[in-house]
C-alpha cells in the first residue's frame, strides 16, 4: 500500500492568560446601581429645616469597578473643577423624601461624586457634582430635590485608575422649611445622552414651581435663567407661565412676562408685571399665590453651539426672586432660596471602538470592524502603514476596512491600523480608532525525516516508518487530515511526526 502525505493544514495556537484578583462590583454601572430604597422623611414643616434620619453604607469599595466608555461625568462641581473623566466608578440610587439632599464621603482620598436623575439611565440628567481633597473625607449638598423623584450617586477615584477598597457614604434628606420656594423641577427634553448633547442640538426646558410661601409676605416674582458657554446665549420660544390668581378677564391682576434682556438689574428671565405699574422692579408686586398644588411652568428653548468645543459645559442655573427681592414689596425674604440646577456637556463625537483585533500571517489579509456609539454617517480613512501593501486609504462608507496586506520583508511587527472619522452629522469628530494587527512570519514545513520515508508501501496492519517534519516560522503547531485508521500525527518541541499502524487499504 502506498501512502503519500501531501496535504496539511497549519493552525495557530494562542494562549490567552488573565489574573482576577477582585471581583467586579454588583454596582459597577447605573444600570445595577445599588437601591438604598425611600430616604427617611424629614419632619411636617414648621420652621425651620426638618431634618430626616441618615442611613449609612460601610465597607464600600470600587476595586475591580470599570469605566464606561464613553464615560459619563459632570462639569463645574462645587469648590470647581470637573468630575474625573474616564474613572472607574461604582453607582447608587435613592427617592427623595425631601427637598435637599445631605451627602458625606468618609475614606476615600480625591473622590469624585456626581448626582444624577431621571427614568432610567440612558437618559440621566446632572444635578450637582464635588470632588473631595486627599484626606478622604467629604460632603456634598444638593437642593431643588424634587419628592418621589428617583436619584443616582456616582462615586470614583480622582484619576484614571485610582480605586478605594473601604469606604462609606452617609446620606439623608431634609426640607428647609424658612424658604419661600418649596417645592420645583427643571427638566429638559430631549434628555442628554450620557450627559451630553451634540453641536446645533435644540433643547426645550421646562421649569415648575408647585410650592411657594409668602415668607415675610413674599409674592413669587422673578425667574432668572443662567447658562454655560456651550450654548449660543439666546434664549428662544420663551413661554410664560399662567397667572395662579382666579381673577376674571386676561391680564387683569397682572401677567408674566418674558424679558430677554433682563428686568432692572436682574438678569434675563421670566416676571411679573402687574397693570397699574410700569415695567420697572419698583412698580410690580408678584403673583399672589401661596402654599402646595400650584402649577407655574415656563418654558423656553437652548441651542448647543454649533462650533464644537467637546466637554464645553452646557449647564443651565435657574433662580427664583420674590417681591421683596425683585419687585416693589418693601420686606426682603427668599433669598437663600436654591437654585435649580440642570448639567451637561458638549459630545465629543462618536467614539469609535474594534471589534476585533488580529495576528495573522504576512502576505494575508484582515478585515477590521470598527463600530461607533453614536448613530451616524461616517466616512473612514485609514492611516497608511510602513510595509503593507493592498490597504484602502480612500474614503469608506460603513465600518469595516478590508484587505489589509503585510508585506513580507518586515516580520515579526505589529501595524497600528488607524481609522479616522471624516465626517458627522452631529458636528464633532470623534477620537481616531487604532488597531493592532499582528503580523508574523509565514509558517513553514520541512520534510526532516529520511529522503523516501514520505512515500511508502506497507502492508495493512504494519507500522509505517515515522515521517517527521520541523515546524518553523510563526506557527506553533500543525495538525494533518486524510491520514487512514491507525496513522496519527502528533506535535511536539517544534517537530511533526507522522507515526502509527494503518488498518485499511488504500492511498492516502
Amino acid at each position: 500500500m502506498k501512502n503519500i502525505f501531501t496535504k496539511f493544514c497549519l493552525s495557530l495556537l494562542f494562549a490567552i492568560v488573565s489574573t482576577l484578583a477582585w471581583a467586579q462590583p454588583a454596582n459597577d454601572n447605573c444600570n445595577s446601581a445599588t437601591s438604598i430604597g425611600s430616604l427617611p422623611t424629614p419632619g411636617v414643616c414648621a420652621s425651620g429645616i426638618q431634618d430626616g434620619a441618615a442611613v449609612t453604607l460601610n465597607n464600600q469599595t470600587t476595586v475591580g469597578a470599570t469605566g464606561a466608555n464613553p464615560y459619563t461625568y459632570l462639569t463645574g462641581c462645587s469648590g470647581g473643577g470637573n468630575m474625573q473623566s474616564p474613572a472607574l466608578d461604582v453607582w447608587y440610587s435613592f427617592t427623595a423624601t425631601g427637598t435637599s439632599l445631605n451627602f458625606a464621603i468618609n475614606g476615600f482620598p480625591n473622590a469624585s461624586i456626581g448626582v444624577w436623575t431621571g427614568t432610567n439611565c440612558n437618559s440621566l440628567t446632572g444635578v450637582s457634582c464635588t470632588n473631595i481633597g486627599g484626606g478622604g473625607n467629604g460632603t456634598l449638598v444638593v437642593p431643588t430635590l424634587v419628592i418621589g423623584n428617583t436619584y443616582y450617586i456616582q462615586i470614583s477615584g480622582g484619576s484614571t485608575t485610582a480605586t478605594d477598597n473601604n469606604f462609606s457614604i452617609t446620606l439623608d434628606n431634609d426640607t428647609d422649611c424658612n424658604n419661600c420656594l418649596r417645592q420645583s423641577a427643571l427638566t429638559a427634553t430631549p434628555a442628554p445622552v450620557g450627559g451630553t448633547y451634540s453641536p446645533g442640538q435644540v433643547v426645550r426646558f421646562c421649569y415648575t414651581v408647585t410650592q411657594w410661601e409668602q415668607t415675610n409676605t413674599n409674592w413669587f416674582h422673578g425667574v432668572q435663567i443662567t447658562m454655560g458657554p456651550g450654548w449660543t446665549g439666546t434664549i428662544t420660544n420663551a413661554t410664560p407661565a399662567a397667572t395662579c390668581q382666579n381673577i376674571p378677564g386676561p391680564g387683569s391682576d397682572g401677567d408674566w412676562i418674558f424679558f430677554p434682556s433682563g428686568y432692572g438689574s436682574w438678569g434675563p428671565g421670566f416676571y411679573f408685571d402687574t397693570t397699574d405699574g410700569g415695567t420697572a422692579a419698583s412698580d410690580n408686586f408678584g403673583d399672589n399665590c401661596s402654599g402646595t398644588g400650584l402649577s407655574w411652568t415656563f418654558c423656553w428653548d437652548l441651542t448647543v453651539s454649533s462650533t464644537c468645543v467637546a466637554g464645553q459645559n452646557l449647564g443651565v442655573t435657574v433662580n427664583t426672586s420674590g417681591d421683596g427681592e425683585s419687585g416693589s414689596w418693601s420686606n426682603v425674604a427668599c433669598q437663600t432660596d436654591a437654585a435649580n440646577t440642570f448639567t451637561a456637556v458638549m459630545a465629543s463625537g462618536p467614539v469609535m471602538t474594534s471589534a476585533n483585533t488580529a495576528t495573522i500571517c504576512s502576505n494575508t489579509s484582515v478585515g477590521l470592524a470598527l463600530t461607533a456609539n453614536q448613530p451616524s454617517t461616517f466616512s473612514w480613512v485609514a492611516t497608511a502603514n510602513p510595509n503593507v501593501t493592498g490597504e484602502s486609504t480612500t474614503p469608506q462608507s460603513g465600518a469595516t476596512i478590508n484587505n489589509v496586506l503585510v508585506n513580507t520583508t518586515s516580520v515579526p511587527q505589529v501595524v497600528v491600523y488607524t481609522v479616522t472619522p471624516t465626517s458627522n452629522p452631529g458636528g464633532c469628530l470623534g477620537t481616531p480608532q487604532a488597531v493592532n494587527v499582528t503580523v508574523d512570519p509565514p509558517s513553514v514545513i520541512t520534510l526532516t525525516s529520511a529522503v523516501g520515508t514520505n512515500a511508502q508501501t506497507v502492508c495493512a496492519n504494519n507500522a509505517i516508518t515515522p515521517i517527521t517534519y520541523s515546524i518553523g516560522g510563526s506557527a506553533t503547531g500543525a495538525t494533518v487530515v486524510g491520514l487512514p485508521a491507525g496513522v496519527t500525527g502528533s506535535y511536539a518541541g517544534g517537530v511533526f511526526t507522522i507515526s502509527g499502524t494503518p488498518t485499511a487499504s488504500g492511498t492516502f
